[in-house]
């Protein structure tokens, strides 16, 4: 029914640069209701009247954050479901994963550049992670609470040691690039 989470994910990260003309998105997330609003739709897509809900606001103040929101390109509605009263209410989601937020004289392109071969490392050591897991520590098996066999009480998990390791070289990465970057 709706977009799949990443259906973004191949745009990169979006930046915005607070010294250049994209005040716009920086004004619209400047309300802590529309970072909860924000927040509330990168779980997963919804309409207003539920976002009203959760953020214990009026509707007409959801709207008028989507309203801004969706102006800066920080939101995007993505369906239209019936509400309970047969009306065609739209279904909101993020436009694009992640938002970051920057300013000074950085390179634009270079960071951008910089964030998604990291991003992009951490996916594949979480692909890495998983296969490490599944390869070298299957879980031991239990039934009705008994031991059948396998490694005991606890192991090592392999796969999040992989996964914290990409992580760490990821971050490492981008932290070099950006000081790289500042020069």
């Amino acid at each position: 029914m709706f977009p799949p989470q990443d259906a973004h994910a191949d745009a990169g990260p979006r930046v915005v640069d607070l010294s250049a003309d994209d005040g716009a998105a920086v004004d619209a997330l400047s309300s802590e209701t529309a970072r909860a609003i924000l927040d509330r739709l990168r779980e997963s897509p919804t309409t207003a009247a539920t976002l009203a809900e959760v953020t214990d606001t009026s509707p007409q103040n959801v709207h008028y954050h989507l309203d801004n929101l969706e102006a800066a390109d920080v939101v995007t509605s993505v369906d239209a479901v019936d509400d309970e009263t047969g009306c065609e209410t739209a279904v909101y989601a993020p436009a694009g994963d992640p938002l970051v937020i920057v300013s000074g004289d950085a390179d634009r392109d270079e960071l951008e550049r910089v964030l998604e071969r990291a991003l992009g490392a951490v996916a594949a050591f979480a692909v890495a992670g998983v296969v490490a897991q599944r390869v070298l520590a299957p879980a031991p098996e239990f039934v009705g609470g008994e031991h059948l066999g396998g490694y005991g009480v606890s192991v090592l998990p392999v796969g999040a040691a992989v996964f914290t390791v990409g992580v760490l070289a990821a971050v490492a990465y981008a932290v070099v690039h950006a000081r790289q970057l500042e020069r």
